[in-house]
This record gives C-alpha cells, structure tokens and sequence, in this order.
C-alpha cells in the first residue's frame, strides 16, 4: 500500500499505511467485527485528521505553513516554533477542535433516525473517538498535546519529569483495567521521557567530550585527555561511560600506550563488547595481535576520530595494502557496504596526515564506485602530499563525473598549492561552462 498524499483547505496531508493498519487493530480491540471495522477506520481516521488539522489550521493562522501526517500510533502537524503564547493556543487547538467534532456528532445523533447499526455505530464512533482522543491529547505526558502545554507553562525538564510520572501512572491503569494497548503506549512515551532526562543530564559531559573528539583530531592529545577525564569523574551515565572509556583508549593508541589502551576499556563495567569493533581491533593489534582480520572493524566505522587513529595505525604497521585485500574479499552481508569501509579508511588517512595513503585508497575506491566526490578527494589528498600533476587529473576526472560546486573547490585550502598553476585555473574555468549535471550526496574529505 503506498502513502496517500492530498490537501485539505491547502493544507497538505500525508497518510502512512501503518496508520489504517492500526487503526483497524482499534476498532477489531474495541469490540467493533466485519464491516464495522472500516467503518471505525474512515470515521475513527477522519476524527484524527479533525484533530490535527485543529492544529494545522491554527498555525496557519499565525502566519505558518503547515502540515500533517498520519502515521502508526495517530498523527503529527509540523510548522514553525511559534512564540509561548502562540504555541499554547496551536496546542490547545487540536483538541478543541476534535472536541467541536464531538458536539457535532451529539447534534446529528439527535436528529438523524435510522436503524441502520452502521449509520448508528458511526455517530457513536464519531462522538466517542473524538473525547477520547482529545482527553487522551491532554494528558499531561510528552509529546502529548497536554505535555507540550506542561512545557509552555513550567519549562522543557519539569515537564518531562510530569511526563514520566504521567507515563507510570497511564501504564499502571492499563495494567488494572487488563489494557495491554494503553499499558505499552504508556511504556513507549515513559521511554521517551526518561532518555530525553538522561540527555538533559549527561550534557555537560558530552560536551566536555566533544571537546576531547576536536582536540584529538587537532592532534593535542594531552588536552583531550583531560577532558576525558573530567566528564567521567564522579557518577556518570552509562553512555557517558562507555564514551569516554572509547575515547581515552583513542588517545592513549595515539600516543603509543597500548597498555593504558586496554586499561581504559577493561575498566567498563559492561566490558569491552559495548565499545566499537575498531578500537577492540586496534588495541589488539598495538598489543602485536596482526592475524585477526582488520576490514570488517573499518566497514562499521562512522567516527572520524576512530578512523583518523586507526588508519594512522594500520599504515604505520604496513598493513594497508592487506587491509585493502580483506576489504576487495569481503562477502556482502546485511549492513553497511563495503564501500563504507574504504571511505574511513580515506577519510581517516586524510586527517592523519598520511595523504599518499589517501589517495591510494580513493584510487581504490574510485575503481569500486566512481563518483565525482570520490575523485575530488583523492585529488585533496594528492595536492596535500605535493603531487601537482596526479592532483590535477583526479581534480580533471571529478569535473569530468560532474562536480560543480565552485564554492567548495574555492574555499578549500587543500588546493593552495596549485591554486596558481594554469591547469588549476583551466579546470576551475571549465567548472562553469561546462553542462550542469546531478550533485552527489557522498562527503567530502577536504577541509
């Protein structure tokens, strides 16, 4: 089934597949059989959408461009952040407006007779969906309607804690009245409070060690390693844990002290499994252990950090040309491509100021999946380790694949060195004369 997409009022509607699919679960948990069930899907559905476009219609009003999706567990309105005052009343809307829905559905119940048990099911749906819904919204648990006006009025973090209680409170009643559906959406929304708590929480030392990432990738390890230590000191989260505890294994790789390395890590009390597959290779591999394969750690990799570390490592050893073989002979399993790998591998090489290497790679890559960003990094590389004339013609074969992006190539300082030179100036002419072409969505190495 695909997404149905149209307009009410120039407002834009997107209904997912998992919002029917749900819905009829509903209606079959409510008691509702045979054609009955589509009868609670159209009007349960059509009272949702009532109470979304409530918000809709409000931001609209406010100058917003809005729109709504339908999707699993009811329906979102996504617009511009408006003023406290404003949010409030584009919050309060929605329920209002299913509210509005209801009285209207009390209205025609009093003066449309039938004996039809679907015109009838229907008015009861109408009227019960839309109080239940709106009352439902005005809990105060995020990202309730009645969480966000908790928000407005205390404040983000003693909302979210009125939201976890709120949470424990719904669940406990849909255990005491044997509503398993209510008891796991209480769960889900109690979830979502207590880690946006912890987030809140473990900010200052997440901070501290995104310092730490920028001074390790600046090279001025002893600095990084003192922040490292002061976000773990004291009581910490398990995330900030396991965080730091990767990171100093980094720094201390990098200077050369494999046993602190291993230090770091055994000093989890999840153990080491909770760290990436990298840098438990690489530890291994600075304590002399070269015979477990190295490829697959590289492929996982989505840090730069770990990639500029361990690159500098495997190159340092004299393994990159293994490392390359091992990645050429990977089988292809779920997960990510093995073009993933050889991309740390560049990217990381860059930053470690083995730019030969670098290119190498990028050669490698290029041959495996050729793209106009593939070549623009390879030539980065190239400039850097001061090969004017392979940069030129990795430069030359990116404009040919279709790079365009002038403000980039001018920006980049890894070109100064041939930014002067005729074929640079001829490539950065032909840049933009030539025929546009489709851009890429690959990064770029170059900063």
């Amino acid at each position: 089934m695909k997404t149905l997409e149209f307009r009410v009022s120039g407002i834009p509607v997107r209904v997912e597949p998992i919002f029917f699919l749900v819905m009829g679960l509903l209606g079959w948990a409510n008691g509702y059989t045979g054609v009955l069930i589509p009868v609670f899907m159209v009007v349960g559905g059509v009272s949702i959408l009532v109470h979304e476009l409530g918000h809709a219609t409000a931001q609209r009003s406010f100058g917003g461009r809005p729109a709504v999706t339908l999707t699993g567990f009811g329906g979102y309105t996504t617009g511009p952040v408006q003023p406290k005052g404003r949010s409030l009343v584009v919050t309060l809307a929605g329920p209002g407006a299913g509210f509005l829905a209801a009285i209207v559905g009390v209205a025609l119940s009093q003066v449309v007779t039938s004996e039809s048990r679907i015109v009838d099911s229907a008015l009861d749906i109408l009227i019960w969906v839309n109080i239940f819904w709106g009352v439902f919204n005005l809990l105060p648990i995020l990202p309730l309607d009645g969480g966000h006006v908790a928000a407005d009025i205390f404040g983000l973090r003693p909302a979210q804690y009125l939201s976890l209680a709120g949470a424990i409170a719904l669940g406990l009643v849909g255990l005491l009245l044997s509503a398993p559906f209510m008891a796991i959406v209480a769960f889900m929304f109690g979830s979502q409070s207590l880690t946006a708590l912890r987030a809140d929480r473990d900010q200052p030392q997440l901070e501290r060690l995104d310092q730490a990432r920028r001074a390790l990738l600046q090279g001025r390890t002893t600095e990084a390693i003192e922040e490292i230590e002061a976000a773990a000191a004291g009581s910490v989260s398990f995330e900030v844990e396991v965080t730091s505890a990767e990171l100093m294994a980094w720094a201390r790789l990098a200077e050369g002290q494999p046993e602190e390395a291993r230090a770091a890590l055994d000093q989890l009390r999840g153990g080491i499994s909770r760290t990436s597959r990298l840098v438990q290779r690489m530890v291994a591999l600075a304590e002399g252990k070269q015979n477990e394969p190295i490829a697959p750690a590289f492929v996982a990799c989505d840090d730069v950090v770990a990639a500029m570390i361990a690159s500098r490592m495997v190159s340092a050893a004299g393994l990159l040309d293994r490392v390359l073989e091992e990645l050429r002979t990977l089988p292809v399993l779920p997960g990510p491509p093995r073009t993933n790998g050889y991309r740390a591998l560049q990217l990381g090489l860059h930053h470690a100021g083995r730019y030969r290497d670098a290119a190498k790679v990028g050669d490698t890559l290029f041959q495996v999946e050729p793209g106009p960003l593939v070549a623009y990094n390879v030539a980065c590389s190239s400039a850097l380790a001061g090969d004017t004339e392979s940069a030129l013609a990795w430069l030359d074969r990116a404009v040919e694949n279709g790079f365009r992006d002038t403000n980039l190539l001018d920006q980049d300082n890894n070109f100064d060195t041939i930014r002067d030179t005729d074929g640079f100036r001829a490539l950065r002419s032909w840049m933009e004369s030539g025929p546009p072409t489709g851009g890429s969505e690959e990064e770029a190495t170059g900063t």
